[in-house]
C-alpha cells in the first residue's frame, strides 16, 4: 500500500478495519465505512445493464475477457476529502489517498471513469462493467488489432490490468499473458433449467423463506421445435422473417453485416408454440407481429371498442404494454395516427404562425389604404349600428362614417366621399373579402376611378392588419368615451377620431395629423389653458412659419417613414421567432381550417376537407381546389391550413 495511504492525526472520522480472505489465499484490509456512507448522498450514475452486456458480446468469434489490478486505488482521493477515509492501524491512524474499496459511490465512480476512457471502443469491439472489460472481435485477424487498441488506450491513461484474472486456462497457446479460449452462447431462452431458476425469485411474496426444489425434468419445460415448421403465412414479407429462418432453421442473409446483425439479435427472440416473441422489460415477453397483425391491433387500439384516438406516442406504449412488439413500432404508431381521418379533422387548430412576417410600407400618403367594416354597435339615430372605417398606411389616418346597413352601394359613397373627394385617388386599396367589397359595383367604381384592389386571405385578417388596428383604436376610444359621458357612439367618434389623429404614433414618431398637414394641431386645452403657441402667436411670424413647415414636410415625412421601417423590423425579429413553417406545394393535400358558419355545435370539426393546392400566391398565401378539380374562392394563408397524411 505504499503511496496509497498517509498518517493522519485528529481525524473527523474514523472506521474499523476487517481483514478478508480471498478465495487465491491472499488478504483483503476491508474498511467499515458504515457511518460514513451514511452520511454521503447517493450517486446516480448508471451501471450498465448486465443483459444488454451479455447479449451484446454474443455472436462474436473470439471474446477475451481481463480485469483492472486494483481499480479503485488506481483512482486518486481529493485532498479535501482525504481524511474523511481515516481507519485505525495498530500503530497509528491513517487514510487513504487514493479511492479504497467499499465506499459508497465507488463502483459508479469507476464506471464513469472506464465510459469517459474507452468512449471511442465500448459498444464496438468493448464492453465494460466497472473493472471488468471484455474484448470481442468478429474474426482471429482483427482481434490482434482490437486488443492493441485496448492496451494503447489503457496505456495512454497510466491504467493497469491483473494478469491473473486475464487468464483463462481454455485448451489453447498463450498471446502475452493472455489465453484463447472458446466460449458457446447459449441464449437464455433455449436454457430450461436457467430459464425456471431465473424467473423464480420473482414469484414469491417478499419475506417469504426461498427454497429450490431440484427435479429433472422429461421432458424439458421448453421444447424447441425441430425440422421445418411454418409459422406464419407473411414469414417472408415480414420484417421478422430473417430472425425466425434463423432460429428454427439456421438460416442466414447473405449479406455478411446483416447475417452478423441477425445473430447477435436473435439471442433476444424466441419462439414458443410455432410463434415469434421478443424478451421485453415491459412484460417478460412481448408477441411479434406481421404487418397485417400490426395494422390490426393499431387500429383497434387507437379507435376500436377501447380506443380513444389517443396520440401517436400514447399509441406507442399502449401497444408495448398490451404484449406486441415488431421492429418499426414506434414510427408505424405515430405514422398511423398521423393518418387517422378522425384525428386530422379534429386537430388542435395551430397557434404558432406558419409564416415569417411580412410588413407593408406606402411610398407616401394616401397612395394605399385598408378598408374594414366594425359593428354591430348599439342601434343610434336613424338606425345606424354599423361603422364603414377606412385608414391610410403611411400617416395612419382614419376616415370613419356611421351606417345604418353594410351594403355595396355604402361602401361606394364611402370611398367617393370620405377617400377620393378629400385625399385624392388611391393606388391601392385593401379590403377582406366581405361581399359589399367583392361587388361587382365597387369593383366597377375602383376600375373607373383607376384604384387597384387587393384581397386578402380567407379568415387572415392580419392581411390587412393596418385596419384591424385602426378598428382596435375607435373601439377601445368609444367604450371609454360611452361609459364617461353616458352619450350615444355617433356623438363620441369625433372626438375619438380627434384624440387619436392628435396623438403621436408609436411606429412613425409623429401624429398622422402632421404627416398630413405639416403641421401640430392646436387642442381644446390651449385655449382653455393658454399654451405658448396661443399667447406668444404672431399672424405674420405664424404665416412664415407656415411657409417653413411646407418646404420640411417632405423631409419630415422622410423621417416617418424612416421610423416606420424600423419599428416594422423590431416587430418582424419578435413576431419570426414564434414562426413554425408550413411550407406547401402545388399537388398536397390539405385540410383548411372550419368557418364559424360551419361549426354548428362543439362536436363539430375543426377542419374540413381534404383539398389540393392549386397554385402557391406568395408569403403565405395559397389557392385550392376540391379532389373533384372545382376550385374554391379566394386565397387561403397558410395560418388556416394543414397537411391531411392519407
Amino acid at each position: 500500500m505504499a503511496g496509497h495511504v498517509r498518517e493522519i492525526q485528529y481525524p473527523t472520522w474514523l472506521a474499523n478495519v476487517v481483514m478478508v480472505r480471498k478465495s487465491s489465499g491472499k488478504w483483503r484490509m476491508c474498511t467499515d465505512f458504515t457511518d460514513l456512507n451514511k452520511a454521503c448522498p447517493k450517486g446516480s450514475y448508471p451501471l450498465p445493464n448486465i443483459d444488454c452486456l451479455v447479449d451484446g458480446a454474443s455472436g462474436y468469434e473470439l471474446l477475451r475477457f481481463m480485469d483492472a489490478y486494483s481499480g479503485y486505488n488506481q483512482i486518486r482521493m481529493h485532498p479535501a476529502d482525504e481524511d474523511k477515509t481515516a481507519f485505525i492501524a495498530d500503530q497509528a491512524n491513517f487514510c487513504y489517498r487514493v479511492m479504497p474499496f467499499g465506499l459508497k459511490n465507488v463502483g459508479a465512480t469507476y464506471q464513469r471513469l472506464m465510459d469517459k476512457v474507452l468512449v471511442n471502443q465500448l459498444g464496438q469491439n468493448v464492453e465494460a462493467y466497472v473493472d471488468d472489460m471484455v474484448v470481442k472481435s468478429e474474426s482471429v485477424s482483427r482481434h490482434f488489432d482490437d486488443l492493441q487498441e485496448l492496451f494503447d488506450t489503457i496505456g495512454m491513461y497510466q491504467l493497469k490490468l491483473n494478469p491473473e484474472k486475464c487468464s483463462f486456462g481454455v485448451q489453447a497457446g498463450k498471446f502475452i499473458t493472455f489465453r484463447e479460449f472458446t466460449l458457446n452462447h447459449v441464449p437464455r431462452e433455449q436454457n430450461s433449467r436457467a430459464d425456471l431458476l431465473s424467473k423464480l425469485a420473482s414469484t414469491k411474496k417478499p419475506g417469504a423463506t426461498r427454497s429450490v426444489i431440484q427435479e429433472t425434468l422429461t421432458p424439458p419445460s421448453i421444447n424447441s421445435p425441430q425440422g421445418s415448421v411454418l409459422f406464419i403465412q407473411e414469414e417472408l414479407d415480414s420484417l421478422m422473417g430473417p430472425y425466425i429462418a434463423y432460429l428454427t432453421r439456421g438460416e442466414l442473409l447473405e449479406d455478411k453485416k446483416e447475417a452478423s446483425l441477425i445473430q447477435r439479435e436473435s439471442a433476444r427472440f424466441v419462439t414458443i408454440n410455432e410463434r415469434l416473441y421478443r424478451k421485453g422489460f415491459s412484460s417478460p415477453l412481448l408477441r411479434c407481429l406481421t404487418t397485417s397483425q400490426a395494422e390490426k391491433v393499431m387500429d383497434e387500439v387507437h379507435s376500436g371498442m377501447c380506443g380513444s384516438h389517443i396520440g401517436g406516442r400514447a399509441l406507442v406504449y399502449k401497444v408495448a404494454r398490451a404484449g406486441y412488439f415488431w421492429l418499426s413500432l414506434r414510427n408505424d404508431c405515430i405514422n398511423w395516427v398521423q393518418k387517422c381521418d378522425g384525428c386530422q379533422r379534429h386537430a388542435t387548430l395551430h397557434h404558432s404562425p406558419a409564416e415569417r412576417l411580412h410588413s407593408i410600407l406606402s411610398p407616401w400618403p394616401f397612395n394605399k389604404w385598408g378598408i374594414d367594416i366594425l359593428g354591430p354597435f348599439p342601434i343610434a339615430v336613424r338606425q345606424l349600428k354599423f361603422l364603414i372605417v377606412a385608414v391610410d398606411y403611411f400617416s395612419k389616418w382614419i376616415e370613419a362614417e356611421p351606417v345604418a346597413t353594410i351594403s355595396a352601394e355604402k361602401v361606394r359613397a364611402f370611398l367617393w366621399k370620405n377617400v377620393v373627394c378629400r385625399y385624392g385617388v388611391p393606388q391601392v386599396l385593401v379590403s377582406d373579402n366581405g361581399t359589399q367589397f367583392a361587388s361587382a359595383r365597387v369593383r366597377d367604381f375602383c376600375g373607373q376611378v383607376g384604384i387597384g384592389m387587393i384581397f386578402t386571405s380567407v379568415e387572415h385578417p392580419q392581411s390587412n392588419g393596418q385596419a384591424e388596428s385602426a378598428n382596435k383604436v375607435i373601439l377601445s376610444g368609444l367604450k371609454k368615451r360611452v361609459q364617461d359621458s353616458g352619450a350615444s357612439w355617433v356623438e363620441e367618434l369625433p372626438r375619438v377620431l380627434w384624440s387619436y389623429h392628435t396623438t403621436v404614433h408609436s411606429s412613425a414618431q409623429d401624429t398622422p395629423f402632421n404627416l398630413v398637414y405639416g403641421t401640430d394641431a392646436m387642442i381644446p386645452i390651449e385655449i382653455a389653458e393658454p399654451s405658448v403657441c396661443t399667447t406668444a402667436f404672431s399672424e405674420e411670424e405664424s404665416d412664415q412659419g407656415r411657409r417653413v413647415d411646407l418646404d420640411l414636410i417632405a423631409e419630415t415625412r422622410e423621417i416617418a417613414k424612416i421610423n416606420q421601417v424600423a419599428a416594422q423590423r423590431r416587430a418582424a425579429f419578435k413576431y419570426n421567432i414564434k414562426v413554425v413553417p408550413r411550407d406547401f406545394v402545388v399537388g398536397d393535400l390539405v385540410l383548411k381550417r372550419a368557418q364559424l358558419t360551419q361549426m354548428r355545435n362543439k362536436l363539430s370539426p375543426k377542419w374540413v376537407g381534404p383539398y389540393k393546392i392549386d397554385d402557391v400566391v406568395g408569403k403565405g398565401a395559397y389557392r385550392l381546389r376540391t379532389l373533384d378539380g372545382g376550385m374554391i374562392p379566394r386565397t387561403w394563408n397558410a395560418a388556416n391550413l394543414r397537411f391531411y397524411y392519407s
